[in-house]
C-alpha cells in the first residue's frame, strides 16, 4: 500500500510540473531588464542623425545602447521656417529622440543646432543615415563631420560614421574602414525592448519590428580622432574600438598635477568604479554594498570637482560629472529597493517668487528606510539651512511626501550667477546611508513660444509710383503661447526684410493667468525697395531681458488678381493652409459646411476647392458625387488638392487614387508642352515650378481618369491635370 501510494504521489507531483510549465509558457516574456550599472559604467555619448523617421537605424542604436551602455541621441532633422529642438526621453533607458526643425544650413543656424545637440557635451560618435538627403541635411553633414577637436573641451568627437546602402558582400567594404552587423540578429535580439519602447517615443508614429531588414547592416568610417599609442593597429572591429568606456580617472590625471588632490580624487574613481564592476559578479547583500559605496564615492567625487576651479573652469565637466552621479544615484537606490523623487519648484505669489521643495520617499525593498534630515544650500552662503532635521521612518511597501517652502528674496532668484538653488536630503537604509542632491538653475526660462500664423505671406506687387511707401491694409499675424498659470510682461521684437515696413504695434505685453493665447496683429506698408524672391522676417519674444523664444516667417511679392465675380467654396484642408492662402488674396471666399455639401446652391460659387484630407471632416462628401458632377457641367470648377491614400473611392465624377511616389526633376515627364493651365490666366514658368525637384523627394500624385495629364510621374500618376466634363 505504501509503495502504491507513494507512485500516486509522485504521478501528481510530476502532473502538476508539467501543468505548472505549461503555464509559465503561456506567460508573456519579461520585459527586458535595465542594466543601470552598465549605463552608470559607460560615459560614451553617441549622436544619430537622419532626415526621415522611417529610416532609423534602431537595430544598432540599440546595440550600441545595450552593449557599451552609450546614451544615445537619436536627431531627426526636418526644414520648417522657424528653428526648434525638442526633446523626448525614455526613462532609464538612456535613449533620448530629438526633433530639430531648422530653416536653412546657414552658419548661424548651424550653431545653434550644435548648441542644442552638444547641450551637455560633444558627443563621442556621430553616425549618419547615409540615404539620400536634401541639401539641408548634407550641409548640416558637412557642418558637424568637419568640426575639429579643441583643446579647451575635455570631450571631443572621436568619430565620425555614415551607413552604407553598398552590395552585401563583405568583400566590398574594406575591413579596417568599416563596421558591419547582421541587423536581421540584432533585430530579433532586441525585438521586445522596440515593441514596448519605440512607440513611446515617436508617439503618432510607428516603427514596423516586424518588417524585413537586409541581413547587414555597414557604416563606413569617415572621420577618426581617436589617439592610438606606439603599437596599436588602426583597425576598427567596432564602434568603440581603442576607445574607453570610462574615461574619469583619465580626465583627472589630464587636468591635475601630482600631488595629495589627485591621489584622493584617483582613489575615489578607483572605488567608484571597482565597486560598480565589483556588483556585476556577485550578488544579495554583498552586491548592495558595493553599490553603495561606488555610489558614495562619486557623491565624494563630484563634490571635490565643484569646488575645483580647475574643473569648473571646463563647460564640458560639470555636466558631465552631475550625469554620471546621476546614473550611479540611481543605480544604488534601485538595488535598495528605494524610490526616491526629489522636485524643486518655483512658484509666483503675491509677495514674490517662492520656493518649494517636494520630497518623495517609497520603500519597495523588505526593509525601512529612513529620511534623516532635509538641506538647503544657498549659493550665496556657506552654510547649510537646515529644512527637517527629525527622521521620517518608512516601513517597507509604504511612501512619505513631504513638501519644505524656502523664503528667498527676489534678487537673489534674478541674480545673473551661474550657480544653483541646491538641496540635499540624507537617507539611511539599515545601516548604510546615502545622500541625494537636487538643484533649481537660478534663472529658468518660462515655457513660451512665439510663431507667425501662419508662417508665410505674400503681399501685391508694389504700384508704379515715384513715391518710396505704399501704405495698405496687410497685417501680420503673431500668436504667444504659454501655460495657463504663467503671469509677467514680455517684449516683442519684429525684423524685417528690406522695402517692409512695421507699423506701430504693442512691444511690451503683459500676459495674464488663465490664458494659453495672446494673439498680436502687426500692420506693415511695402514699397517698390522689396524685391522679387522669397525674404524672412523674424520675431523674438523677450522675458526680464532675455530671449526665450523666436521664428522666422516668410514672405514675397506674388500677383494674385482674382476677379470680383469669381465666388470661391472650400472644404479646408486639415493643416489650415488654404484658408490662410485664399485670405491673403482679393477673392470672395467662404467655407462650404458639411451640410451645405448636401442642402446648399452650389451654383452660387465658380470653383470648389477641396484641401487636403477634408473628407475626414465632411462625412456628407460621401453622398454629393452627382451634385459635383452637376456642377462641373454647369461650367463650375472643381479644384482637388493631394489627397491622401486612404481617398474613398466614387467620391468624383472621374476616377480619382492617390498615391504616394519618390520622384526628381529628371522623372517628370512634361506631357502637354501648352497647356491652358499655365499660360492662363498668367504665365507660370515650368523651371521654377518644378525648382523644387533638384532631389528626389515624396510627392502627393493621383492616377486619374478620363484627365489630359501636364505632368506625371514615371508610373503614370498625375501631378497636375485637368479633366473635362461635358464638352
Amino acid at each position: 500500500m505504501k509503495s502504491k501510494s507513494f507512485l500516486r504521489r509522485i504521478n501528481l507531483i510530476s502532473q502538476f510540473v508539467i501543468t505548472l510549465t505549461a503555464v509559465v509558457m503561456l506567460l508573456p516574456r519579461p520585459a527586458y531588464a535595465v542594466d543601470l550599472v552598465n549605463y552608470s559604467l559607460s560615459d560614451v555619448r553617441v549622436l544619430y542623425l537622419t532626415d526621415n523617421l522611417d529610416k532609423i537605424d534602431w537595430p544598432t542604436i540599440y546595440y550600441l545602447n545595450d552593449r557599451y551602455g552609450c546614451h544615445v541621441d537619436v536627431a531627426v532633422v526636418q526644414q520648417r521656417s522657424h528653428f526648434r529642438v525638442e526633446r523626448k526621453s525614455l526613462d532609464n533607458r538612456e535613449i533620448d529622440l530629438l526633433r530639430c526643425f531648422i530653416a536653412e544650413a546657414s552658419t548661424v543656424r548651424l550653431d545653434s543646432l550644435a548648441t542644442e545637440l552638444f547641450a551637455l557635451r560633444r558627443p563621442d560618435l556621430i553616425l549618419f543615415d547615409g540615404a539620400n538627403h536634401d541639401q539641408l541635411f548634407l550641409g548640416i553633414k558637412d557642418f558637424l563631420t568637419n568640426i575639429a577637436p579643441s583643446d579647451s573641451l575635455q570631450f571631443n568627437i572621436l568619430r565620425v560614421f555614415e551607413s552604407s546602402d553598398q552590395a552585401d558582400s563583405l568583400q566590398s567594404i574594406s575591413k579596417t574602414q568599416s563596421v558591419v552587423f547582421n541587423a536581421t540578429e540584432l533585430m530579433e535580439q532586441y525585438r521586445e525592448r522596440m515593441e514596448i519602447e519605440i512607440p513611446r517615443l515617436l508617439g503618432e508614429f510607428s516603427f514596423d519590428t516586424s518588417k524585413d531588414l537586409s541581413q547587414l547592416r555597414k557604416y563606413i568610417l569617415v572621420k577618426d580622432y581617436v589617439e592610438r599609442t606606439y603599437g596599436e593597429k588602426g583597425t576598427n572591429a567596432d564602434f568603440l574600438s581603442l576607445i574607453s568606456t570610462n574615461r574619469l580617472g583619465s580626465i583627472i590625471d589630464g587636468l591635475l598635477l601630482e600631488g595629495p588632490k589627485k591621489i584622493t580624487l584617483n582613489r575615489f574613481a578607483r572605488q567608484y568604479i571597482d565597486g560598480f564592476r565589483a556588483s556585476r559578479t556577485t550578488t544579495g547583500k554583498e552586491r548592495v554594498n558595493r553599490l553603495v559605496e561606488g555610489y558614495r564615492a562619486i557623491y565624494d567625487l563630484s563634490n571635490q570637482f565643484r569646488k575645483d576651479p580647475t574643473f569648473k573652469s571646463r563647460w564640458d565637466i560639470p555636466g558631465y560629472i552631475e550625469r554620471m552621479v546621476a546614473r550611479a544615484e540611481r543605480a544604488a537606490l534601485r538595488a535598495v529597493g528605494i524610490r526616491w523623487n526629489g522636485q524643486v519648484i518655483r512658484r509666483d505669489s503675491p509677495h514674490g517668487p517662492r520656493i518649494k521643495f517636494r520630497a518623495s520617499l517609497s520603500a519597495e525593498g523588505p526593509k525601512e528606510v529612513q529620511l534623516k534630515s532635509v538641506y538647503f544650500h544657498p549659493y550665496w552662503d556657506t552654510s547649510a539651512v537646515p529644512l527637517d532635521t527629525s527622521t521620517h521612518s518608512v516601513a517597507p511597501h509604504q511612501s512619505l511626501v513631504k513638501e519644505y517652502f524656502v523664503d528667498i528674496d527676489r534678487t537673489f532668484l534674478e541674480s545673473q550667477n551661474p550657480d544653483s538653488l541646491v538641496f540635499t536630503a540624507e537617507l539611511q537604509y539599515g545601516m548604510m546611508p546615502l545622500t541625494v542632491r537636487h538643484t533649481l538653475p537660478v534663472w529658468i526660462a518660462p515655457d513660451l513660444h512665439v510663431r507667425f500664423e501662419p508662417e508665410y505671406y505674400f503681399v501685391p506687387p508694389p504700384a508704379s509710383l515715384d513715391v518710396d511707401r505704399v501704405v495698405s491694409n496687410s497685417a501680420l499675424r503673431v500668436v504667444i503661447t504659454k501655460p495657463k498659470n504663467f503671469s509677467g510682461k514680455v517684449k516683442l521684437d519684429l525684423e524685417t526684410p528690406r522695402g517692409m515696413f512695421a507699423g506701430a504695434y504693442r512691444q511690451e505685453l503683459t500676459l495674464e493667468k488663465d490664458k494659453v493665447y495672446e494673439v498680436v496683429r502687426i500692420g506693415f506698408s511695402t514699397s517698390k525697395l522689396l524685391e522679387l524672391g522669397l525674404h524672412k522676417q523674424y520675431i523674438s519674444l523677450s522675458y526680464e531681458d532675455r530671449l526665450v523664444a523666436k521664428d522666422t516667417g516668410l514672405i514675397r511679392i506674388a500677383s494674385c488678381r482674382i476677379a470680383d465675380t469669381l465666388s470661391i467654396g472650400f472644404l479646408p484642408d486639415s493643416s489650415g493652409w488654404l484658408e490662410d492662402m485664399l485670405s491673403m488674396t482679393d477673392a470672395r471666399f467662404r467655407p462650404l459646411t458639411d451640410r451645405g455639401l448636401l442642402t446648399g446652391d452650389l451654383s452660387a460659387y465658380n470653383v470648389l476647392i477641396i484641401g487636403y484630407a477634408a473628407f475626414r471632416h465632411y462625412p456628407s462628401l460621401v453622398r454629393t458625387k452627382d451634385r459635383l458632377e452637376q456642377f462641373v457641367r454647369d461650367g463650375g470648377s472643381l479644384v482637388i488638392m493631394s489627397q491622401p491614400e486612404d481617398w474613398p473611392e466614387g467620391l468624383l465624377p472621374v476616377s480619382f487614387v492617390p498615391s504616394h511616389e519618390i520622384v526628381e526633376q529628371s522623372e517628370i515627364d512634361y506631357r502637354i508642352q501648352t497647356a491652358r493651365i499655365l499660360s492662363k490666366p498668367y504665365d507660370i514658368t515650368v523651371t521654377k515650378l518644378l525648382s523644387e525637384f533638384y532631389r528626389k523627394r515624396d510627392v502627393a500624385a493621383a492616377t486619374i481618369a478620363p484627365a489630359e495629364r501636364v505632368f506625371a510621374t514615371p508610373t503614370g500618376a498625375t501631378l497636375l491635370s485637368v479633366s473635362r466634363i461635358g464638352m
